[in-house]
């Protein structure tokens, strides 16, 4: 398990993907300080992301997992998953037992 910076990973090459480490409270007074967080995102071998995937704050991706493009991955997905987010509805799905 490798932390984002060492991009061995397998990307769509039409639209980029993007990663997202920091993010602020949600409570309006400590945001207003300025106060902000960053947490890291850990992505496995051999993991596939389709055109369009947004990678939020603090997620973990194991193993051989593929993210179906224009998905929104906000929680962690298990090893041999593909995982994909239509129409605000998520799906995750488990190929090897």
């Amino acid at each position: 398990m490798q932390e984002v910076s060492a991009l061995e990973m397998m990307f769509s090459s039409v639209l980029p993907v993007a990663f997202y480490t920091s993010g602020h409270p949600l409570d309006f007074e400590r945001r207003n300080q300025g106060l902000e967080y960053a947490y890291p995102i850990k992505v496995g071998n051999n993991v596939w992301f389709g055109a369009g995937v947004q990678v939020m704050p603090g997620v973990t991706i194991r193993d051989n997992v593929v993210i179906g493009g224009g998905s929104l991955v906000v929680k962690d997905i298990p090893s041999n998953s593909i995982a994909f987010w239509k129409s605000l509805q998520g799906s995750k799905r488990n190929y090897r037992s």
